[in-house]
């Protein structure tokens, strides 16, 4: 299929890819969702432990430098996510005995 091409027309034909800075506003049902999913947040009155989030934040971080890729980051921080939420639970199971 691609033999009747030479091997530097086939070059001249990629184009640069288009920046995805500004995706959010091309999917108006994204932003729609993540504003009432906020609006949802700001009303609950749930604890929220700043300092836990700011360590989960930095670790990620620290993930995705480390990994060089989003999807292996994102499989080792759930997986420490369910880690610390086992060890919350038996924690919490332990405190009640």
């Amino acid at each position: 299929m691609l033999s009747h091409i030479r091997h530097g027309d086939f070059h001249a034909r990629i184009t640069p890819i288009e920046s995805n800075r500004f995706s959010l506003f091309k999917k108006p049902w994204l932003a729609y969702v993540l504003i009432l999913s906020f609006l949802y947040l700001c009303n609950m009155k749930v604890e929220f432990n700043w300092k836990k989030w700011l360590v989960y934040f930095i670790v990620a971080a620290g993930l995705i430098y480390l990994t060089r890729s989003f999807f292996m980051s994102l499989g080792i921080f759930m997986l420490l996510l369910l880690i610390d939420w086992a060890l919350g639970e038996w924690e919490k199971k332990h405190r009640q005995e």
